[in-house]
């Protein structure tokens, strides 16, 4: 019982040293001068969505089983806010 339990915590600190790198790479990438704005933009829309996968896969236990449920209701806002996201951008 206690390996399972020495080995849950060891993936939540590997995941948060990931996000923690992740969070200051992009400070760093902002912090970079010589960079066109787009490649900044896009490397931190891309940095920014790793992270996110890790914190639900981490924080919300989307490995372990059973979580079917909160996977299909993530899918479900994540679809909802690209819907209404779209939305706005074009029913101005």
């Amino acid at each position: 019982m206690a390996d399972t339990s020495s080995a849950s915590s060891g993936k939540l600190i590997f995941s948060f040293f990931i996000m923690l790198g992740l969070t200051v790479a992009s400070f760093l990438i902002v912090a970079t001068k010589n960079l066109s704005i787009t490649w900044i933009f896009w490397t931190i829309f891309v940095l920014a969505w790793v992270q996110v996968f890790f914190q639900l896969y981490t924080f919300m236990h989307l490995n372990e089983k059973g979580s079917q449920m909160q996977r299909i209701f993530i899918l479900t806002g994540f679809l909802f806010s690209i819907i209404i996201a779209f939305s706005l951008m074009y029913f101005k």
